[in-house]
C-alpha cells in the first residue's frame, strides 16, 4: 500500500529563484515586440505583464527584477 505525501504549501528558496528567473525570460519576450500602445496586443501584454508582476511579488515577496533595471542606466553589451 502506498502513503499519500503531503505536498509542501510553498516553494522552497531554490525554485522561487528558478521561478522569478524564469519570469524574468517571460518578461523579456513581453516586451520585445514593437507594436502599438494604441492596439489589442499591447493592452493584453500590459495585463499579462501586471499578472506576472503581482505573482513574483506574492511568490517571492520581492518586486519583479525587471522594476529594478528600468531605472538603472543600461548594462554595456546588451
Amino acid at each position: 500500500m502506498t502513503t499519500r505525501r503531503k505536498k509542501p504549501e510553498r516553494l522552497n528558496e531554490r525554485e522561487i529563484e528558478a521561478f522569478v528567473a524564469a519570469a524574468d525570460d517571460f518578461h523579456r519576450v513581453l516586451v520585445r515586440p514593437l507594436i502599438s500602445p494604441h492596439g489589442e496586443h499591447y493592452r493584453a501584454l500590459g495585463l499579462l505583464n501586471e499578472a506576472l508582476m503581482q505573482t513574483i511579488a506574492a511568490v517571492s515577496g520581492r518586486p519583479a527584477p525587471w522594476l529594478s533595471r528600468s531605472s538603472s542606466p543600461p548594462r554595456k553589451g546588451s
